[in-house]
């Protein structure tokens, strides 16, 4: 396992230097800049700023020393609040965007589950139909879409949880559903079809003709195999989860890091969103590693070595 962890660290460093590399320049051939549309400074007092930060310097000398900074662990101060560091305000912002995130996770993959293990213990019937309409719909409604719908009916109309805000079980509830319903729509459909797969083999007929109780069949003799297909999406969705948050966060207003990178976007903020580009960079990383080693873990025929 030491090696295999090894090698993709090593083959993590060369994919975060492309992603700041690309970063760096795509942000500055935006228009405009951090402090030009400040409209109350005069232009000297911009220009001193600019000097201060580097930002009068060429291109290529602000790229080499950023990557500098970088390698020495500095993210850099945030242009948008001096004087704050970007490490300190992601380590400020990333617990409650990771808090979101688990418990979106943790509610997608329950009642993905259920959902798709429940359907697929009689396909083709009306519980098989049910479970599917939902998981359908959770696919073909966006978190945009459905976060100012639940809004307006349990927060607004019946008033049962709170329209923004984080920190109570009111204020959490809407916002997980808004953006673990896509996937636990995905879970419930990779969950059907793995246990149907799983429940036609001939080791399963076999346990039914001697008599094991059916909840042993599919708790005992199925489940594992059938939620193979589960354990290999939970990677790209959590990749999801970290992306999705930024929508989620916005409509919420939750001051998590999805929040945050939104705000440094709009306000030029450079630093900032190279830093939480990184971040998330790092973190999509970690979660296809554990994502990997889970995999292998389950499942006999694999390898540390084959990766």
């Amino acid at each position: 396992m030491f090696a295999f962890l090894l090698k993709r660290i090593l083959h993590a460093i060369p994919v975060l230097l492309i992603v700041a590399t690309i970063t760096f320049f795509l942000i500055r051939a935006a228009p405009g800049g951090p402090f030009s549309e400040n409209k109350i400074m005069p232009p000297e007092a911009i220009a001193s700023i600019n000097k201060h930060y580097g930002l009068d310097k060429p291109l290529y000398e602000q790229y080499f020393s950023y990557m500098w900074g970088l390698l020495k662990g500095d993210l850099g101060p945030s242009f948008q609040y001096p004087n704050r560091t970007v490490a300190g305000m992601i380590a400020d912002a990333f617990p409650v965007s990771f808090e979101l995130g688990i418990m979106a996770m943790v509610f997608a993959i329950f009642i993905g589950i259920v959902l798709g293990v429940t359907a697929s213990t009689k396909p083709n019937s009306m519980r098989d139909y049910v479970c599917m309409f939902f998981a359908m719909i959770g696919i073909c409604i966006p978190p945009f879409v459905l976060g100012p719908i639940i809004i307006w009916v349990f927060a607004i109309k019946f008033e049962w949880f709170n329209v923004s805000g984080w920190g109570t079980f009111h204020d959490a509830v809407l916002p997980v559903i808004t953006l673990g319903a896509i996937y636990a729509a995905n879970v419930a459909r990779l969950g059907r079809a793995g246990m149907l797969e799983v429940l036609s083999q001939d080791y399963i007929r076999t346990a039914r003709a001697k008599g094991v109780p059916e909840y042993k069949v599919i708790l005992k003799h199925s489940i594992r195999g059938g939620l193979m297909g589960v354990v290999s999406y939970i990677s790209p969705a959590i990749a999801g989860v970290i992306t999705g948050s930024f929508v989620v966060e916005s409509i919420f207003q939750i001051p998590g890091l999805g929040r945050l990178f939104v705000l440094a976007a709009f306000n030029r903020d450079y630093t900032m969103i190279m830093g939480t580009v990184l971040f998330f960079s790092v973190m999509i990383l970690i979660f296809n590693t554990i994502s990997d080693v889970i995999q292998i873990l389950i499942n006999p025929k694999r390898s540390f070595t084959e990766g």
